[in-house]
């Protein structure tokens, strides 16, 4: 059984250093999966929960995008909704996955501007 978080301000406007975080990542050769745990592990992030929910899927044996999209359904952003989609594309379509992720980033924190 799968629960919706209810997202608050902070979440919303910690995202964009989240994907830029991955972005970082994979332009320095990691995949996605290996940029997460890093990212999970490291505790250098403060949506570490909710990272870390991620992160043990993809441990448990589900794919990357498969986690993502689960995160997806469990955060409700929308810029993570962004994300879910774009980076399940961009393993089928491209192989600039870094690129894509800090484009991701740059509209969450833009938007996130926007809002406030």
């Amino acid at each position: 059984m799968r629960f919706t978080r209810v997202v608050t301000g902070g979440s919303r406007r910690l995202f964009p250093n989240f994907a830029d975080q991955m972005a970082s990542s994979v332009r320095h050769n990691m995949t996605l999966a290996q940029g997460i745990e890093l990212i999970a592990v490291g505790e250098k992030s403060n949506m570490l929960e909710e990272i870390r929910l991620i992160h043990r899927d993809i441990v448990r044996g589900s794919l990357t995008s498969d986690a993502i999209k689960r995160f997806t359904e469990y955060i409700r952003i929308e810029a993570v909704d962004r994300m879910g989609i774009l980076v399940s594309q961009a393993e089928h379509f491209t192989n600039n996955l870094s690129q894509i992720l800090q484009i991701i980033a740059e509209e969450a924190k833009n938007y996130g501007d926007a809002k406030e």
